[in-house]
């Protein structure tokens, strides 16, 4: 299904794209020389503005998805906004998740 979309540059860096036939989708895209990159949160996002989740997020850097404290792509229902697929990234190579941290047992006082 061919679908018309509106683009509206808010700044230098971000792009919004909303879906005009139903209105349903946003896409935020952050740009720096042409490649997604931002440093301080995902480069791109799409949200379901129906339900209001965010039903994707990517973590890029200079081009190459990247993240140094999760993982650089989510997947989440458009529901209920569980996550349905992470990947972990650095420097646009695949790794996979750190093992969750081991309880210690309590030591008796």
């Amino acid at each position: 299904m061919k679908r018309d979309f509106l683009t509206a540059c808010i700044s230098a860096q971000t792009d919004l794209t909303a879906d005009t036939s139903d209105e349903v989708v946003l896409r935020e895209e952050w740009r720096r020389n042409g490649s997604l990159d931002r440093r301080d949160g995902p480069a791109l996002t799409v949200r379901n503005t129906r339900t209001d989740v965010t039903i994707q997020e990517q973590w890029w850097r200079g081009g190459e998805l990247h993240r140094d404290d999760g993982p650089a792509l989510i997947i989440r229902d458009a529901d209920t906004g569980a996550p349905t697929l992470e990947q972990w990234w650095k420097n646009g190579q695949p790794f996979p998740p750190p093992a969750p941290a081991a309880k210690q047992p309590k030591q008796p006082l």
